[in-house]
């Protein structure tokens, strides 16, 4: 994992969740089910803080399910989320401009990479 400023680790990181998101996360991983308890929904979307070793422990579900389910389209939902929860977490960043939108990609552009070495050292 790359380095990161701030309080490390244990700095909240603000995650979006749509609500197929959410659902695929509680429904398909072994995710701690106290997590729903930190949703706030804004809009379209639902919002939680995790820290950065949460958000690692999430990613560890995420990876498993996708891994072990014999269903394409939930193989692939698993792992956009993957790809956008790691890019985060990579970031060390929430903030709009370290992770493309749509479609759950998660791949940082290169706007969003100057936005991090600026902002995040």
């Amino acid at each position: 994992m790359t380095r990161r400023n701030g309080s490390g680790r244990h700095a909240p990181i603000s995650v979006a969740f749509t609500a197929r998101e959410w659902s695929i996360l509680l429904d398909h991983t072994f995710a701690d089910p106290e997590y729903a308890n930190r949703l706030v929904e804004k809009g379209a979307r639902w919002v939680a803080g995790f820290t950065a070793s949460e958000l690692d422990d999430i990613l560890g579900y995420v990876a498993a399910a996708a891994n072990h389910t014999p269903r394409a389209r939930l193989r692939g939902e698993l792992g956009a989320l993957y790809d956008r929860l790691d890019a985060m977490v990579e970031a060390g960043c929430s903030c709009p401009r370290c992770v493309l939108k749509g479609h759950g990609s998660g791949l940082v552009s290169p706007a969003a990479q100057r936005h991090v070495v600026r902002r995040h050292g």
